[in-house]
């Protein structure tokens, strides 16, 4: 057994933390690179590059450098095709719904969810300096209600839905995805990447019509901490209720993944 994996091994013991993640970085970061060059090479989205420093470049243009672990944990059991329709709830500043959007292609759709106004307009630029057109950018939080809501730390990658006020809180709209669906007039739905710091629960229980009249493969970012627990549990027993088969891994950036059985 080499090195990396008894670091890796005694890890797997120490509770989610900076040092824990500074490890997963240090063990993964190039195996990670790996699976998103393959993933994007596989889908054709490098058209016209031919060695692994223009696929660099590619890379850090479209600022996909900045998450090895997140977008291979995403695309990991199912990757959206052709004409298919995506939601990309906590779509931050556009990165991912990018990569949606060159592979579902003109005849598909992204429905990117980004309640934070400083990552929505970064969202919206990505989108105009790409010449996109089949993103749907949407300035709103996914919740079990429609409303309002405090958000926190405003302009990061972690801004969340909280009831507590810190320098950085704002208020903003909330929804329920079946009815912003039903508002767009969208009736079917392939695939939802969701990661939107600890409310996919809430976000899933505004879901219940969509999942249910649909087969969709999800991939939901699970290693929140709710109530002290990690939110994978509920969000695996929501799912099975709602007939979905689900599984829980990828420990990088640990993610429940679900399809209809």
């Amino acid at each position: 057994m080499n090195i990396k994996k008894i670091i890796w091994k005694i890890s797997i013991l120490i509770p989610e933390s900076k040092l824990k993640e500074k490890i997963r970085d240090i063990i993964y970061i190039d195996l990670l690179k790996k699976n998103i060059y393959f993933l994007l090479k596989k889908n054709k989205l490098l058209i016209g590059l031919k060695n692994k420093e223009k696929i660099k470049v590619l890379l850090k243009k479209e600022s996909v450098m900045h998450d090895y672990n997140s977008i291979s944990g995403y695309l990991k059991e199912y990757i959206p095709n052709k004409g298919e329709v995506v939601v990309d709830a906590g779509a931050y500043d556009g990165t991912i719904s990018l990569i949606f959007s060159k592979l579902v292609k003109e005849k598909g759709k992204v429905i990117a969810f980004e309640p934070d106004p400083i990552n929505f307009n970064k969202l919206v630029q990505k989108i105009k300096n790409n010449r996109l057109k089949n993103i749907i950018p949407i300035n709103k939080a996914l919740y079990s209600k429609n409303g309002r809501f405090k958000l926190n730390n405003l302009g990061t990658e972690s801004s969340k839905l909280s009831s507590k006020n810190n320098e950085k809180t704002i208020i903003v709209p909330i929804v329920k995805l079946d009815d912003e669906l039903k508002r767009l007039n969208i009736n079917k739905v392939n695939f939802i990447k969701m990661d939107i710091e600890g409310s996919e629960i809430e976000a899933l229980k505004g879901s219940k019509e969509t999942l249910l009249n649909n087969n969709i493969h999800l991939a939901i970012a699970s290693y929140h901490i709710i109530n002290n627990k990690q939110t994978y549990i509920e969000l695996e027993q929501i799912l099975r209720k709602l007939k979905y088969k689900t599984k829980t891994e990828f420990p990088q950036h640990l993610t429940t993944y679900a399809y209809k059985k």
